[in-house]
């Protein structure tokens, strides 16, 4: 995860992240490289009291209590009221006074939570560097291959969004060539408008299955596809030749051709031309 200083201070979630595997001793080598800390020792871990977290900071105590206030519930499990006998226990290791009658034991995560939470003060900010340099250099280096690789996705992808388009277009043209028929239809061209009738509805049941290909391999769409070679849209070409080179395949498209005299593409580039007949060119 990649961290900064306005997502240290100001996400909860962040500061969750940048602190889940710190145990303390952790915290404390941390500290210690942002500036030299020493935690009075009470059952087997490292303590200190929040005035003795605003000095470490170069803060007022007050902006410390500001944090707690705010925050509370995240220093649940790192800051600890001491009373009574407790109190009583760490009185001199903290070196409090003998008529506080309690105060706060703040262990070394919440210590360094706190710094990444401080927006002014200096340490502060020298400390969230630190984090924010290990997280950079953890994270995993794109090599050449993998750039190469994602580009070429990039590009697939882009091809395959044109494709897409270019069907889209194909489909709304065949609905006005099979309008146009059934308004114009007549007996003198019954045969011929059935003929082109039954061409428009191969059309839009092959366009269905290549904008299908198209969602779930683009990959083997790029492959088939030949170079640009009509003066229309590049998105418009690579649709037309891959329908041509797929359709070729049809053994239907031999029967109609050969009745209009045409070899398949031939007879396939007639119907598509009326079809994007008034359609956009580059």
């Amino acid at each position: 995860m990649q961290f900064s200083h306005d997502l240290l201070i100001d996400s909860r979630e962040t500061r969750v992240q940048a602190l889940n595997s710190a145990t303390n001793e952790h915290a404390i080598t941390v500290l210690n490289k942002a500036k030299a800390v020493v935690l009075a020792v009470w059952e087997g871990i490292g303590i200190a009291t929040t005035a003795q977290v605003a000095e470490y900071y170069e803060v007022s105590d007050k902006a410390i209590k500001h944090i707690i206030e705010r925050n509370g519930d995240e220093f649940a499990e790192e800051v600890r009221l001491l009373t009574g006998k407790e109190l009583q226990d760490v009185r001199s290791k903290l070196e409090l006074s003998p008529r506080t009658p309690k105060a706060l034991a703040w262990n070394a995560r919440g210590f360094l939570r706190v710094g990444l939470m401080l927006r002014d003060s200096l340490v502060a900010k020298a400390l969230r560097d630190l984090i924010v340099n290990a997280a950079s250099a953890n994270q995993p280096q794109l090599t050449v291959q993998d750039k190469q690789h994602q580009i070429q996705l990039n590009c697939l992808a882009a091809i395959a969004q044109g494709l897409n388009d270019s069907v889209n277009i194909l489909v709304d043209r065949v609905s006005q060539v099979q309008q146009a028929l059934t308004v114009q239809a007549s007996s003198n061209h019954q045969q011929t408008n059935q003929h082109l009738s039954m061409v428009a509805d191969d059309i839009t049941e092959h366009l269905k299955s290549i904008k299908e290909a198209i969602s779930s391999q683009p990959t083997q769409i790029v492959n088939i596809v030949p170079p640009v070679k009509e003066k229309r849209s590049a998105a418009q070409d690579r649709s037309f030749t891959f329908a041509v080179r797929s359709w070729e395949k049809y053994d239907r498209w031999a029967e109609l051709a050969d009745k209009a005299g045409m070899s398949r593409s031939q007879f396939f580039y007639e119907i598509v031309n009326q079809a994007l007949e008034g359609g956009s060119h580059d």
